[in-house]
Formats: structure tokens, sequence, C-alpha cells
């Protein structure tokens, strides 16, 4: 396993990665959610894959490494709950607005998503010394 390689970087973002794996769990897990808690802790989920990315980049030295980026891109679906989080709490004052909000948010961020992928399937995997990780 000499790809895997804890370093300085990795050691701080697996603290972040564990603290927004018990909040993430905790929202999930907790019963009687209302729909606040529900697009909050799909705000977690989608920071705990960015934290999954970026741990999984300073800690993976192999060209697959790069990889790493389609967990990280996944943040845009923290931002879209994010966006539905404020539309309902403390309680939805527009649901005809939130619902085409939702619509068209979920649109952009499976768009982005999907389009990053596409994009980066064939691209050549290069060790980024400034960043000390492999990307695209």
């Amino acid at each position: 396993m000499e790809w895997l390689q804890l370093s300085y970087h990795s050691i701080g973002l697996l603290t972040i990665f564990l603290i927004s794996l018990f909040i993430t769990t905790f929202l999930f897990t907790k019963k009687d959610k209302t729909p606040p808690t529900w697009w909050f802790a799909g705000f977690f989920a989608g920071f705990l894959s960015l934290t999954i990315g970026y741990f999984s980049a300073y800690s993976v030295y192999a060209p697959w490494g790069a990889y790493h980026r389609y967990f990280t891109v996944g943040v845009v679906f923290g931002i879209m709950s994010m966006i539905q989080f404020a539309y309902v709490f403390p309680r939805i004052e527009n649901p005809r607005e939130s619902k085409i909000v939702f619509i068209l948010s979920s649109i952009a961020s499976f768009g982005v998503w999907l389009h990053f992928i596409y994009k980066t399937m064939n691209m050549e995997k290069i060790y980024n010394f400034d960043a000390h990780f492999y990307t695209f």
C-alpha cells in the first residue's frame, strides 16, 4: 500500500471529516425530522463529500488519486441543500418559489457534476507540486 501516505494536510482534513461525518450521521438518524433538518443534513452530506475528496487527494499518491475531484465537485449538492434550507427555515413562506428553485438548482447541480465528469474522464492525470496531489 505504497499509494496511501498520510500527510500533514490529510491529518488536518481527517478531523474535519470525522466531525462532519458525526454531524451528518446525527442529522440523518434523528427521529421525527422536519424539512429543515433534511435539508441541513443534505448540506452536511455535501460538505462530507468535499472532505472525503480532499482527504483522499492528500492521502493517495497514485495517478488514480486525481479522481478525488469527483467527490469534491459533489459539494454543489450541499449548496443546493443549503439554498432549500434557507427557503424552509423556520417555516416555508414561498412554497411555489421554493419548488421552482429546487428544480432549477437540481438541474444545475447535476449538470455541473456530470459535465465535470464527462470533461475529465479522459484527461491526463498530473501531479501538482504546488498542491501536493494528483489532479487533471
